[in-house]
């Protein structure tokens, strides 16, 4: 491990995750989790299910995930925009780095 990446771990702190939370993602997985064990359920001959309410349902399920993948994305790009305008120091382009602050 490199001593930047180092100094980056432990700068950061326990409370800090490896990755941003993704709302659509964890309500995609849901949607599809619960459209297999329903199909399982009805294969196994616990249920029927009908495929006229299954595939609405998911329809429903994967909309309702973009519209949050949507959200969160602004939400996420409204923080940076609101983090990245420094009234006193020179703007990221002119200091060498292209990170946004």
């Amino acid at each position: 491990m490199r001593r930047s990446e180092k100094q980056t771990r432990t700068e950061a702190g326990p409370s800090r995750f490896r990755h941003e939370f993704r709302p659509g993602r964890l309500i995609t997985g849901l949607v599809l989790l619960g459209t297999a064990v329903a199909y399982a359920g009805d294969a196994g001959g616990l249920w029927h299910v009908p495929s006229y309410v299954v595939l609405p349902a998911l329809c429903l399920g994967l909309l309702v995930a973009g519209t949050a993948s949507w959200v969160a994305y602004s939400v996420r790009r409204r923080a940076a925009r609101a983090a990245s305008t420094e009234r006193n120091a020179a703007p990221a382009s002119t200091n060498g780095s292209q990170a946004m602050r």
